[in-house]
Order: structure tokens, then sequence, then C-alpha cells
């Protein structure tokens, strides 16, 4: 049997959080946490927003990237909203299942 999704752990840190910006999607704790996660690719993440989403890039050789669109789990969702509204936040982890073909290439 074909796996069609990977499990990965994410990891927000302190130091994620220090750094990160509301309101920005490429410069949130999740949004580093990810791309620590999936090896820094320079193409992985295109971003975090708060309604809870996030898309992966994968360039496939061709004139366009494939895109897959992964909704992350209620806590990464209410962790952006209260950080975003400027409350107290502390360092979680998380899972999600990224598509094989995407992790293929991250």
């Amino acid at each position: 049997m074909v796996k069609l999704v990977e499990k990965r752990l994410i990891n927000v840190t302190r130091d994620f959080i220090r750094i990160g910006n509301p309101e920005e999607p490429c410069e949130c704790p999740v949004y580093y946490a990810l791309k620590s996660a999936l090896n820094n690719a320079s193409q992985g993440v295109s971003g975090v927003y708060r309604g809870g989403k996030v898309t992966l890039a994968r360039d496939e050789g061709g004139r366009e990237c494939k895109r897959y669109n992964i909704k992350l789990p209620c806590e990464a969702r209410s962790f952006i909203k209260r950080f975003d509204e400027g409350k107290s936040v502390k360092p979680f982890r998380f899972e999600i299942d990224v598509p094989t073909c995407a992790a293929a290439g991250l």
C-alpha cells in the first residue's frame, strides 16, 4: 500500500515566537516552524494564514509549481489568532499530514 501522506512534527519555539510578527503570513512563528520542519525549503511554505491554511509549493521542473493546501490543526489556528491579536502565547508542538508527493520536494 502506498502512503499518500507523511506526518511531520512542527515545533513552535520561543525563538520563533520572539522573531515573529503579528498579521504577517510569512513572519508568523508557525510559518518559521513549518519552514524549519520542512528543511527550510526555499519554495516549501508560501504563507500561514489566520484561517488556518498553509500552502506548500513544489517545483516539478515545469513552468509552474505544484501547490498543496493543508489545513492546520485547531491548536495551531488558535495560536495564530492569539498571536495576531497580541495576546500571550507559549511554545507548542503539533503534527500535520504532508502529501507524500509534496514532501518529496521539501
